[in-house]
């Protein structure tokens, strides 16, 4: 069991919709919370909920910084499919100023802003070489849903962050002051490396996308085939009888393709049924290729087991 130490202040940079749910949520839970953001609206709402809150430019000077949350935009570049690392890097001048007022352990900056692998130890080593005292840096990925963001705050049904390894202090401060949120249930925490952690993020919300894809892929196509078919019907029986809704671990167990009598078939038969260059024959066409890539020489050296390390928590030991 994690040793239970003092709850460390909490700085949130960035108070928006998700860095003000979780200001809000470690007020909940008992923490000392400050903020800050470049929107006067939201330091207006923020300093109204009780939680102080300024402009990077008005810094107070005595802060004394311990675990320090990053939560800003990352949008899409239209142009490139890329996301905009403009407002990630926008924090480095406070993050020196936050850097340099540290009095007590070095602290801890946490990127919680949607990255991709090798952003945060990329941030890391700009403000490293600017600053002059000591600092730590981990990424948490957030799973909070627009509808019920301060509800998912305060209470997540999982909580994961990474950090570099080695540093078993990070690791100690982390778990503290997250733990807090889950009932200190170890079970609901997973602590991964900070490339795993950022990937895990865009992994995630790739799944849900793909789901949700799917569903419209296969609703398209019926309809294309015989209006008679209730897709809705349909989809909603295969989450019932199809073993990738019926256990967690299915197909989750990277390194093999896909076999059997059934899918090597039936796979390729609902593809040809897409009309050629259709946007449905292109969606499921993947799973093919796919399963065509891992099943061929240029992956003969990529099969991973799941680690089974007391790090890993089993999705089936998630709650539903």
């Amino acid at each position: 069991m994690a040793e239970v130490m003092p709850k460390e202040s909490i700085i949130q940079i960035g108070c928006g919709v998700v860095g003000g749910a979780y200001a809000k949520a470690y007020k909940h839970h008992g923490f000392s919370v400050r903020g800050f953001d470049v929107v006067p609206s939201i330091i207006e709402k923020m300093n109204d909920a009780g939680i102080p809150c300024c402009h990077p430019d008005d810094c107070p000077e005595d802060l004394n910084p311990e675990i320090v949350l990053l939560s800003v935009p990352t949008p899409l570049i239209k142009e490139t499919q890329r996301l905009d690392m403009k407002y990630v890097w926008s924090t480095v001048p406070l993050v020196l100023k936050l850097v340099e007022q540290s009095t007590g352990p070095a602290p801890i900056f946490v990127i919680r802003s949607t990255v991709p692998p090798g952003m945060t130890k990329e941030w890391m080593a700009a403000v490293k070489e600017k600053a002059t005292k000591p600092f730590h840096v981990a990424f948490q990925p957030e799973f909070l849903r627009a509808v019920s963001c301060e509800e998912d705050a305060r209470a997540p049904w999982q909580v994961v962050f990474g950090y570099m390894t080695g540093e078993e202090e990070v690791k100690a401060r982390m778990t503290n002051a997250f733990l807090e949120f889950v009932g200190r249930d170890e079970s609901k925490l997973t602590v991964l490396n900070i490339a795993e952690a950022e990937f895990m993020k865009l992994a995630h919300n790739y799944a849900n996308g793909l789901k949700i894809s799917f569903a419209n892929c296969i609703y398209g196509l019926a309809n294309q085939l015989d209006p008679t078919i209730d897709a809705q019907k349909v989809l909603y029986l295969v989450s019932s009888t199809a073993e990738c809704f019926l256990s967690r671990k299915y197909g989750l167990r990277v390194g093999a393709p896909y076999g059997g009598v059934c899918l090597p078939k039936d796979v390729p038969e609902l593809t040809s049924l897409a009309p050629e260059g259709s946007v449905f024959r292109e969606f499921l066409a993947g799973t093919g290729k796919i399963n065509e890539w891992i099943s061929g020489p240029e992956a003969k050296n990529m099969r991973v087991e799941l680690d089974e390390s007391p790090n890993w928590v089993s999705p089936d030991s998630l709650t539903t």
